[in-house]
């Protein structure tokens, strides 16, 4: 992996942190979430973990981005 996607995963990660207890939602939050503008996707398993029963989806312009998403969180959520 190069350098700058690995800065790209680590400040998509840190934000997807902060965010996520900006939102003030509660953890057993069962409703839909969506990332408009996923990128590579790599706010998901922070979602996931801070609310495991809520329904992640992941939308992007990219197909390329989406492809990527696709392999690497497709397992914990949709993305279009």
């Amino acid at each position: 992996m190069t350098k700058g996607i690995q800065r790209n995963s680590w400040q998509t990660e840190s934000f997807a942190k902060g965010q996520v207890e900006f939102l003030k939602i509660l953890s057993d939050f069962v409703g839909t979430l969506v990332d408009f503008g996923c990128g590579l996707g790599d706010a998901m398993p922070i979602h996931k973990k801070k609310f495991p029963y809520a329904k992640l989806i992941g939308i992007d312009i990219s197909q390329s981005a989406i492809d990527k998403c696709l392999v690497k969180y497709d397992e914990i959520a949709t993305f279009i």
